[in-house]
């Protein structure tokens, strides 16, 4: 017969309270909550652990009873960031992924180049997206679609296939399977987010033309204004007002002065920005107008130029955490 130490006995405890505790979670807890994955060390330094309590010695089974509760404690309590927003650093250009991790995801432009292409589909297959992604093409600009060719290759190469594209219209036969987008459309993710698309109601080429995307998961909005200037701003003000207060702004061509007009950023009233630029670019993107104009909102400002790549990890209550690759 086998005597267990009372710390095995607590442990037992515990793990049965946290059983219980488990099976009182709500459903909504459950649907909207992060998703716990268990690392893959967890498994063999359980078992091992589970072995050793066996032993005959009483300090032996304590360690054993500590290893396990420390890694029983790092996966219930240490969630793995299951819905994100991430704004790449791609230079002069935008590139964007919202993730819902296994349900699906949808990229925003690929920036400018092969290489910032490489960039994007490196970062999903480091994190296992592959299922259920929108690609969607905001304008037909070469600082957002330059690497579409390098992913879409590459993405098929690594045997991706669950892919759609987007466009506004600028894109007609270029590339064969994606579907056109307007104003009053909903692009569909996943039933925990929803894509509303506020803009455009017109095809063309231009900035103004831009896929404007409002992206709705729990008390968190996300507002992605492509290069939309004054005249698109004014059109999805005038359609859209009471939709655009945002938590998150993608502020719009790159925080040139042509864009995020006052009567927007009244509307949008964000409180955190993002301006994907170039370090030392030649148009001197974000001009200083455009961030005065944010920090009369205090909004919180972040620039890829500055800042690097931004990720945001969302929850139910919101933003859980940011974190930047440059400090």
């Amino acid at each position: 017969m086998v005597s267990f130490s009372l710390v095995g006995k607590e442990l037992i405890q515990l793990i049965i309270s946290l059983v219980e505790w488990g099976s009182t979670a709500s459903f909504v807890e459950t649907i909207t909550s992060p998703v716990h994955t268990i690392p893959g060390w967890i498994l063999p330094v359980w078992c091992i652990a589970a072995f050793i309590l066996f032993y005959k010695r009483p300090f032996v089974r304590r360690v054993a009873a500590s290893i396990w509760l420390v890694s029983a404690l790092v996966t219930l309590f240490v969630p793995s960031h299951s819905v994100s927003m991430t704004f790449f650093d791609v230079g002069q250009g935008d590139a964007m992924l919202f993730s819902l991790a296994d349900k699906g995801s949808m990229i925003v432009d690929l920036g400018p180049s092969n290489k910032t292409g490489k960039t994007v589909l490196n970062h999903i297959k480091s994190e296992n997206i592959h299922k259920n992604i929108q690609l969607v093409f905001s304008h037909g600009h070469v600082d957002h679609i330059g690497g579409s060719v390098a992913f879409l290759s590459g993405f098929s190469r690594l045997g991706y296939h669950d892919v759609s594209m987007w466009h506004g219209g600028w894109l007609a036969d270029e590339v064969p399977g994606a579907k056109l987008v307007k104003r009053g459309d909903q692009i569909l993710i996943d039933e925990a987010a929803r894509v509303y698309v506020l803009h455009p109601n017109t095809q063309g080429f231009d900035n103004d033309e831009s896929i404007i995307l409002l992206i709705k998961y729990g008390p968190t909005s996300i507002l992605l204004a492509g290069d939309a200037e004054a005249a698109a701003e004014k059109r999805v003000i005038r359609d859209f007002a009471p939709l655009l207060t945002s938590t998150i702004l993608k502020v719009g061509h790159h925080g040139s002065k042509t864009s995020s007009t006052v009567k927007f950023l009244a509307a949008v009233k964000p409180a955190q920005s993002i301006i994907s630029a170039g370090r030392k670019n030649r148009f001197n993107h974000p001009d200083h107008e455009v961030v005065d104009r944010l920090a009369t909102y205090r909004s919180v400002i972040y620039s890829t130029s500055v800042n690097g790549a931004i990720q945001f990890y969302l929850g139910e209550q919101g933003i859980k955490d940011v974190k930047t690759t440059i400090k």
